[in-house]
């Protein structure tokens, strides 16, 4: 009775693990390669710098584990960390991100120094700077990093082509079957009174 109860218990392990590394699998197969769950922060940050040249990149700060200069500790390195990690807002809207640029505007949620990306492992915590480099940018600048950063965290997919309909083969005009009662007319009625 208890290798009964064993192979069952087993089997239902078996199964179980089969499928959520069946499930698992099935997640990353359905993943485009190339696409944001594989790219780092820096690495987003780093494309968008690619497209828009003329955002600072005021990453001149020094780490406080050993005092090196840390390039990879951009302004938008630490804008997006805020944006997903302190604030926990979808980087899939453009409302969000527009919050969280109001956030450095000074405009919606005050910002705590101590909960800032940087503050813990930089020398200097960053936001003042951060919040005068975003002030200073104009308002089409600001909606052109809204709208990278939209793109950039989920790149549009290609429009699948619309699928032709069938067409229906156009019946041949066939002339009226004497056998069988023409359909009625407009008028038709008029030729039933006296």
């Amino acid at each position: 009775m208890t290798g009964n109860r064993w192979r069952r218990r087993w089997g239902f392990g078996v199964l179980t693990l089969a499928l959520v590394l069946f499930l698992q699998g099935g997640v990353r197969a359905q993943a485009p390669s190339g696409t944001v769950g594989t790219l780092t922060v820096e690495q987003i940050a780093l494309q968008i710098y690619e497209q828009l040249p003329e955002l600072p990149k005021e990453n001149n700060y020094r780490r406080q584990d050993n005092g090196e200069p840390d390039p990879d500790h951009t302004l938008l390195s630490r804008l997006i960390r805020y944006h997903r990690d302190i604030q926990k807002r979808q980087t899939r809207y453009r409302f969000d991100w527009k919050l969280t640029l109001a956030d450095y505007l000074g405009l919606n949620e005050p910002m705590e120094p101590e909960r800032y990306p940087g503050n813990s492992t930089l020398q200097t915590n960053p936001l003042a700077t951060d919040t005068a480099v975003i002030r200073a940018l104009s308002r089409q600048q600001r909606l052109a990093l809204v709208d990278l950063l939209v793109i950039n965290y989920h790149p549009p997919q290609p429009k699948a082509e619309p699928k032709p309909q069938p067409t229906t083969p156009s019946r041949p005009a066939t002339p009226a079957d004497p056998n069988r009662p023409a359909l009625s007319q407009p008028g038709d009625a008029q030729l039933l009174l006296p």
